[in-house]
C-alpha cells in the first residue's frame, strides 16, 4: 500500500489532521521496508513535484512494480476529470478559471493522474475540491463532479476517506470526488 499525496502544503496539512485521527502510519505502507523507501521516496517527490509531478508518479510506479507492491491511493483535485462527471455551468467556470490562472498545474494533475491509470497497480485516485479547515466529521459524500458533490470539504475529513481507501476496494480503477 502506498500514499502519494503531491504538494507539501497539502501534505503538511493532512498529516496534522491524520495524527488527529491517531493513524500510526502517516504516508506509507509499503511490506517491511516502510520507514527507509517512505523516506526516500518523500524527499524525492518533495524535489520533483516542484518542476514535474508526473515524473515523480512513474518513478513510484516503477519502485511499487519491482518491489510487488500493488496498491496505490493518490490524491488530486477535482479539476481533473473523469468519464463519469457531469459537469453543470459553475463546474466549467470554475475549471475555466482554474486553466486561466493555473493552466500548468492543472496539467501535471492530468499527467499524474495519466500515468497512475496506464499503471498495473490496484489503485484508487481521490479528487478533492476546495479544502476547507475544519473537523472530522465523517460525514461527507462520495460521488462526481456533478453528481452526488459539492464544492468543498475539511481537510479531515478527505484525510479520513483517503486512510479508508487503504482496505476499500469499492473505488479501485476510479477516481471519485469526495465533498459534503
Amino acid at each position: 500500500m502506498f500514499f502519494f499525496l503531491p504538494g507539501i502544503f497539502l501534505i503538511d496539512r493532512l498529516i496534522n489532521h491524520l495524527i488527529e485521527l491517531r493513524v500510526p502510519v502517516i504516508f506509507f505502507v509499503v511490506k517491511d521496508f516502510a520507514s527507509q523507501f517512505s523516506k526516500v521516496i518523500l524527499k524525492v517527490c518533495q524535489l520533483i513535484y516542484i518542476m514535474k509531478p508526473h515524473l515523480c508518479t512513474t518513478n513510484i510506479i516503477s519502485a511499487m512494480e519491482k518491489y510487488g507492491i500493488k496498491r496505490l491511493v493518490s490524491l488530486t483535485g477535482a479539476g481533473v476529470d473523469d468519464s463519469r462527471d457531469r459537469p453543470k455551468l459553475a463546474n466549467h467556470l470554475i475549471k475555466t478559471a482554474l486553466k486561466l490562472m493555473s493552466g500548468h498545474v492543472l496539467k501535471d494533475a492530468e499527467n499524474h493522474v495519466d500515468v497512475i491509470r496506464k499503471s498495473n497497480l490496484d489503485w484508487v485516485i481521490v479528487r478533492g475540491p476546495m479544502l476547507k479547515d475544519g473537523p472530522h466529521t465523517g460525514n461527507y459524500r462520495i460521488g462526481w463532479v456533478g453528481v452526488n458533490t459539492s464544492s468543498r470539504i475539511s481537510r479531515a475529513d478527505l484525510a479520513d476517506f483517503l486512510l479508508k481507501q487503504a482496505t476499500d476496494t469499492t473505488y479501485l480503477g476510479q477516481a471519485p470526488l469526495v465533498s459534503y
